[in-house]
């Protein structure tokens, strides 16, 4: 299975079971200071470990950063 994070192509093993939340915990993504879109859409970090990810989908992580 074939998704994007962040215009990246992540190739994953067939499995309908993979869940977003560890796989970004897979992917280095930190616990805080981050929110996470699928599919252009925000899904909130207590959805996080439900929310199963498919063949083509897109995810954008987006980091808060402090500064002005």
């Amino acid at each position: 299975m074939k998704i994007t994070v962040n215009n990246k192509t992540v190739d994953l093993a067939d499995c309908a079971t993979v869940d977003m939340g560890a796989f970004l915990a897979g992917q280095g993504v930190p616990e805080k200071g981050v929110a996470a879109a699928l599919n252009g859409r925000v899904v909130r970090r207590d959805l996080w470990s439900g929310t199963i990810l498919k063949d083509g989908d897109t995810i954008t992580v987006i980091r808060a950063v402090c500064g002005g």
